[in-house]
Parts: structure tokens; sequence; C-alpha cells
């Protein structure tokens, strides 16, 4: 979903491997994706050209999912192209929609998750964050999806990697434990690993538990209580970044969207960066 680079010093770390013709670090499958989204959906890829054909495509292909904001569940067809994903509502009909996000690696799970008792489920996605030489994040995102107000809900790290030159490699492990009801609460547990270049043993570093709460005024996840040994420069990327996600659309996650510009997640561990 997200663009190639890295935020600040991670940007120039990115950039100087990569004039050296090194290949990027690719996605592993990570425990917390099958909570995040218990129940994928098949993704398709491009759609024909014709405007008749991709319609057809889609209407025959999609997934009716019961989501929050429709009166009845619609038709989805999701697919990935052009460096993102799309998802097509009800294609081909008068009720039609589609709404896009940024996924430049192609590399997503998108399913329903229902997280409040008193409604229908929201639309939760993983993808890859900052990836390249030494570098690898995947990112949870939960929605609303309904034609009238797309929103995210939340917005957190599922994991990421970072190699320091002649230091170590670095693992944030990530696992969160969803509590449905009509205030949800998510708990997301977080494990640092330090794995060092010259094959000694490797060891946890930080290790710490967030506790989330719905909170209705301001409609999003909030942190409630931080329990453990928390790696403060993360911390404060992972807490600036749910502080600002109220206020953004699900157009901001889209190509050229200023939600990855807005939210500082894709920054977890620049602060391991020389």
């Amino acid at each position: 979903m997200i663009r190639p680079a890295l935020n600040r010093r991670g940007t120039l770390a990115f950039l100087m491997l990569a004039a050296l013709g090194l290949a990027p670090v690719y996605a592993t499958p990570y425990a917390g994706e099958t909570v995040a989204v218990p129940h994928a959906l098949p993704l398709g890829q491009h759609l024909p050209d014709d405007a008749i054909a991709a319609a057809s495509v889609a209407a025959t292909g999609c997934r009716r999912v019961s989501l929050n904001g429709y009166p009845t569940p619609p038709c989805l067809y999701a697919y990935t192209a052009d460096q993102s994903l799309y998802m097509w509502f009800n294609p081909g009909q008068t009720s039609e929609h589609r709404l896009a996000i940024t996924s430049w690696y192609g590399e997503n799970r998108l399913g329903p998750l229902r997280l409040f008792a008193d409604r229908a489920a929201q639309l939760s996605l993983t993808t890859t964050g900052v990836r390249g030489t030494g570098v690898q994040q995947r990112l949870w995102l939960v929605f609303d999806a309904n034609a009238g107000q797309c929103r995210p809900l939340l917005l957190e790290t599922l994991s990421a990697h970072q190699w320091v030159m002649a230091d170590a490699d670095y693992e944030l492990h990530v696992l969160p434990h969803l509590h449905p009801g009509r205030i949800p609460r998510i708990e997301i547990g977080y494990q640092l690993h330090r794995v060092p270049v010259d094959g000694k043993r490797r060891s946890v570093i930080n290790r710490w538990r967030d506790t989330l709460v719905w909170t209705p005024s301001q409609q999003r996840f909030a942190l409630a209580s931080r329990h453990g040994h928390p790696y403060l420069p993360a911390t404060a990327e992972i807490d600036a970044t749910r502080a600002r996600i109220g206020p953004l659309s699900c157009d901001d996650f889209g190509v050229n969207g200023k939600a990855w510009e807005a939210t500082p997640i894709m920054g977890v561990l620049d602060g391991l960066l020389p």
C-alpha cells in the first residue's frame, strides 16, 4: 500500500542500498495477519480495458459481504492493478461505487472483520508498508467502506524488520488480540528482537502491550493502557498515527493521498538507524 521509500533517515538508507543493485526483502506471512483478517476474500488481478467486459468480469466474480453502512450486503470485487488495491462494490448496478487504496507491492489480505456487537463488519486490510533492502513492514488498516462515508478506524503496524549495517537485524513482532463488543477493545503485544550479525544468540530487547478502546466521541481507537518496556521511538510513531487518523478519509489512502505523509507509522524502527 505504501510508497517504496522510507521515512526520514530510512529514505536515505534505502536509496543508498538500491544504488548498489541489492535485492529487496520479500514479504513473508506473519501470525497477526490471520487475526487481523480472519476471513480473506479472493483477490483478482487486472480487469479488461473494455468497460463493459470489465463490469461483466467484476459482476461474475464479486462476493456478497455483510458490511456496516449497507442495508443489504453489497457484492464486492477486489483486485490489484496499477500499484493499488481496487474495491468495486455492486459492479454494473446503479448503486455501484469504487474505492482505491495504494498498494505498491500488491501483497494484500482483505476481508470483513466484525468488531462492534451492534454493527455489521468493517473491512480489514493487511498490506506491505515500507520495503527494500534490509527493511520490511506489514500494516493493518480497518475502515468503514460504505458509499456515503468511507473512513479509517485503525492503522497499525503488524510487523517491522530493520537491518542495521555491521550491527544486527531488528525484528518487531506484533500480535493483536480482538475483544469485540458494543465498545470493542484490541490488545496488541509487541516484541522487539535483536539478531546480531556475528551469529550470536538473538534476544528480546523490548516487550510491551497496548490496550486500545473504541472512543465514540473521537471515532477512533485510543490507547487506554500500556504495560511493559516499550521501545520509545516506535511508540512515538505509533501514538502519533493513532492521534491523527480520526480526520482522514479513505480517499486519503489512495494514490498521492495525504495519509502516508500525515501518519508516521512507517517510521517505527527509524530510531535504530545511525
